[in-house]
């Protein structure tokens, strides 16, 4: 962990205070919606269960499945002016693993109107800082739709036989995906493309040159130069150094339409962050304008960030009754300066755990 006193009381706090700082206004909501919003949105959620309920006036009310849609619903953005805002709220879920319902606490940012590369940029480079408040071994993955999508769509193949290998590009299955192409005679020069770029992962720099000789007048130039663009901004901030290329985030290219990103942290075999654009979305709410945020996913942290810490304090500060008072404050205000836990005893206490004592009465640290 970065700060052992980082828990998650602090983490949510420094989340606000971080995105704040660029700009990201509060955006607070119920915890109902009225069903109709997510039953015709039902392509851009992770699940088509839903919690509902019905009121006395008989409208249909669903416990939030999702916060983007609420968010967009209610924006302001538009081609010409930016809407930033982060939240703070839970959703109502249900657990794949299980098949129960879950409340699962996300922590994101959404920016809705005016997209270019700068606000692409910086968005990530906050999913960076983000990641880093939690781990500084954090992995961020980069990706883009448009690179896989100008590769299936040269394939030459029909609609389901698509949305097969997209699937199976998610699981990195090369042998099946060659077997599907051949039996649905997919372009075989194609199909060892797509292979060799879906078999491309790690630094963005080194990963990204390999692309661009391999995909040189087959994915747009566009895509590539958007892809680069939005690096440069994260070298600009300097969060560029755990930053990896990859080509088989395909879950959710229904509705990411470009630039898409996932955060991972050690000890978490998923992802704890993901985000990317989602203009379709707007389309679909007839918003003049384009869109990309991301989430935290917070219950899939409070574990690793509520456990037990190994020390209750990091200083115990030990005085005799002959100290004086001015001395006891003049230590504490400078250890707790430094952002330390400082407890001040005249005796150890039982059952204590610290990392460090310092004996007033003696005048020298342990």
């Amino acid at each position: 962990m970065k700060n052992t006193d980082n828990n998650f009381e602090n983490l949510m706090i420094y989340y606000g205070e971080l995105y704040r700082k660029y700009g990201y206004v509060r955006f607070k909501m119920s915890k109902f919606e009225e069903y109709d919003l997510y039953a015709e949105n039902r392509n851009f959620l992770i699940s088509n269960n839903i919690i509902t309920f019905t009121e006395r006036n008989g409208r249909l009310m669903a416990l939030k499945p999702d916060v983007t849609l609420s968010i967009v619903k209610n924006s302001v953005g538009s081609g010409s002016v930016n809407e930033k805002v982060f939240y703070n709220e839970s959703v109502y879920r249900q657990s794949k693993s299980t098949g129960t319902f879950k409340e699962q606490l996300q922590v994101g940012i959404e920016n809705i109107g005016k997209i270019d590369t700068y606000s692409m940029g910086e968005t990530v480079m906050l999913a960076a800082k983000s990641l880093e408040a939690i781990c500084t071994d954090y992995i961020l993955d980069l990706s883009h739709a448009g690179v896989i999508s100008s590769l299936v769509g040269k394939l030459s193949i029909s609609d389901p036989d698509e949305n097969r290998i997209k699937t199976l590009i998610a699981s990195r299955n090369i042998n099946e995906i060659r077997r599907v192409c051949t039996a649905v005679n997919a372009d075989p020069e194609i199909t060892e493309l797509l292979v060799s770029v879906i078999s491309m992962y790690g630094n963005f720099e080194k990963v990204y040159c390999e692309l661009c000789k391999t995909c040189d007048g087959i994915v747009e130039r566009s895509v590539l130069e958007e892809l680069r663009e939005v690096y440069e901004v994260l070298k600009l901030y300097g969060c560029n150094k755990n930053v990896n290329l990859v080509f088989s985030q395909t879950a959710d290219m229904n509705y990411y339409t470009g630039l898409t990103f996932q955060g991972f942290i050690p000890d978490i075999p998923e992802c704890v962050l993901s985000g990317g654009r989602y203009d379709r979305l707007l389309e679909k709410f007839s918003i003049d304008g384009k869109a990309i945020g991301f989430a935290v996913y917070m219950d899939k942290l409070e574990d690793l960030l509520r456990k037990t810490p190994e020390c209750d304090v990091d200083v115990l500060l030990l005085y005799s009754p002959d100290t004086p008072d001015s001395q006891i404050v003049s230590a504490m205000k400078e250890l707790t300066g430094q952002g330390l836990k400082v407890r001040s005893s005249a005796v150890i206490p039982d059952k204590l755990r610290f990392s460090r004592l310092i004996d007033l009465s003696q005048n020298k640290k342990i």
